[in-house]
């Protein structure tokens, strides 16, 4: 008789450690380095932004973390769905 033990490995999720710095100059560059943690030893974090308003130009390194904004603007009403 053969017995087959299967062991179900689980996933945690990353934890942003850190936290952002909220302001940004009209017409100058914003970054932020974000700091992530995964409690799953071996696991490679991968960073995405998963939406932005319709014309910001915002990147981040899927590898580093790195958050860059080259020129943040002064939203509109068009293209700022937190604003008035």
């Amino acid at each position: 008789m053969r017995v087959l033990t299967i062991t179900k490995q689980s996933n945690n999720a990353p934890t942003i450690t850190d936290t952002p710095r909220f302001v940004a100059s009209v017409d100058s560059a914003y970054s932020y380095q974000v700091v992530a943690t995964d409690p799953d030893a071996g696991d490679t974090l991968t960073y995405q932004i998963l939406s932005k308003p319709e014309g910001v130009n915002i990147q981040i390194n899927s590898t580093t973390g790195l958050l860059t904004w080259d020129n943040p603007t002064a939203p509109t009403i068009s293209n700022c769905s937190r604003c008035g």
